[in-house]
């Protein structure tokens, strides 16, 4: 269904309700995540001083100059653990989770619950 309003621009609505537009920051912000959690190189500009200086044939100082040059870096930003926890805790639930419940061990329990007995009965 497609509606015009006074605030902006027409638009589309999907079969989940959502705009085209409203998808867009949600598509964004789901890939700056993913860049954060990975790492990425950027390109940063950096701005040097250059000194230039002239020495004469008795090894004497005859002139000196300064000038700033501009330059552009590459840096790497390495993967945030943090943004890497939150992307698998809520992209893969299922092998990752904040507080995962331990598996349930039927052997594991009725031997747990033995040795605790004899303790018991060693106490009284």
């Amino acid at each position: 269904m497609a509606s015009a309003g006074q605030n902006g621009p027409r638009e589309t609505r999907g079969k989940t309700g959502k705009s085209r537009e409203a998808k867009k920051p949600e598509e964004d912000v789901e890939k700056a995540l993913l860049d954060r959690c990975l790492g990425y190189t950027m390109a940063v500009k950096k701005t040097y001083k250059l000194k230039h200086v002239e020495y004469g044939e008795n090894g004497r100082k005859i002139s000196e100059k300064e000038e700033l040059q501009t330059g552009v870096d590459e840096i790497h930003v390495p993967g945030d653990t943090g943004a890497q926890k939150f992307w698998l805790v809520n992209r893969r639930h299922d092998r990752w989770q904040s507080r995962p419940e331990p598996p349930a061990d039927e052997a594991g329990l009725k031997r747990a619950e033995e040795l605790l007995g004899g303790v018991d009965s060693a106490l009284s």
